[in-house]
C-alpha cells in the first residue's frame, strides 16, 4: 500500500513453484499476471492475491506481456527450444485472461521475441524478434490478432528492439533500438501497416532502452 508510511504489504504474497521473472497489472487493476522460467504464466486476483488461472501452452521463458486496453485479452510471447536443431524460435500465444483459456492457436516467429505491445483498439499485435544469424538487426511487425496473419510488412531496425508502442490513435508505432556497440543509437517512427518510417530517426549517444507516446500522441518519450 503506497498510501502508507512507510509503504507496506497488504495481500498474501503471489507464491509460485518455480521463479518469476516478470509482474503486470492489467489495466483495469483487477488482475495480475507473473511470468517465469519453463513457460509458466498465471493470474491473479489483485484485490486478493487468489490465483485465478494458469495459462499453459508455453515450454520455455516468457519474455514478453501484453494487455488489450479492456484487459479481456493478454498475450505473451516467449523462446521455444527446437531440440533436433538446438536452437530457438519464438511463439506467441493470445488468451482470455479469466479462464487461462487460449484463444486460438499461437503464432510461430523463427526466433525469440523481445516485446510485444497491443494496438489501443484491441484488433493488432505487434510482436518484435531479433534474428539470430542476424544480431545487428531487429525486426517489428504488426498482426491482426483475429486472424493471426501478418497486418504489414516485417519493420527492420538496425539493432534489437527494446521496445516498441503505439501512439493513442494506433495509426504510428515507435520502436526503441538499445545496442550502442553497433553505433548511434535511434528510437524510429512507423507506419505500421506500411513499414515506412515517418519523421527522422531520434538519436541517443547509448542505447535506448524505452520510448512511448504522450496521450495526445504529440510528444514521444525516450529513454537511454
Amino acid at each position: 500500500n503506497l498510501d502508507s508510511t512507510p509503504p507496506s504489504a497488504v495481500r498474501l504474497p503471489l507464491t509460485k513453484p518455480s521463479a518469476i521473472h516478470g509482474v503486470q497489472f492489467s489495466p483495469d487493476g483487477l488482475l495480475g499476471i507473473t511470468t517465469g522460467g519453463g513457460g509458466n504464466v498465471s493470474t491473479w486476483d489483485a484485490a486478493t492475491g487468489r490465483l485465478i488461472a494458469n495459462l499453459v501452452g508455453h515450454t520455455d521463458a516468457v519474455q514478453s506481456v501484453a494487455f488489450s486496453r479492456d484487459s479481456r485479452l493478454v498475450a505473451t510471447g516467449a523462446s521455444k527450444l527446437i531440440e533436433r536443431e538446438n536452437e530457438y524460435s519464438g511463439e506467441v500465444w493470445l488468451w482470455d485472461p479469466k479462464t487461462g483459456k487460449p484463444l486460438a492457436a499461437p503464432i510461430r516467429l523463427p526466433m525469440p521475441v523481445n516485446h510485444l505491445a497491443i494496438s489501443p483498439d484491441g484488433h493488432s499485435l505487434v510482436i518484435c524478434w531479433t534474428p539470430a544469424r542476424s544480431p545487428d538487426y531487429g525486426v517489428a511487425q504488426v498482426w491482426d490478432i483475429s486472424t493471426r496473419e501478418p497486418l504489414g510488412p516485417p519493420i527492420v531496425h538496425r539493432g534489437r528492439i527494446s521496445q516498441a508502442a503505439f501512439s493513442p490513435d494506433g495509426n504510428r508505432l515507435v520502436t526503441a533500438f538499445a545496442d550502442s556497440t553497433l553505433g548511434p543509437c535511434q528510437a524510429q517512427v512507423w507506419n505500421p501497416l506500411t513499414g515506412a518510417a515517418i519523421a527522422p530517426a531520434i538519436q541517443h549517444r547509448d542505447g535506448v532502452q524505452a520510448a512511448s507516446f504522450s496521450p495526445d500522441g504529440k510528444w514521444i518519450l525516450t529513454a537511454s
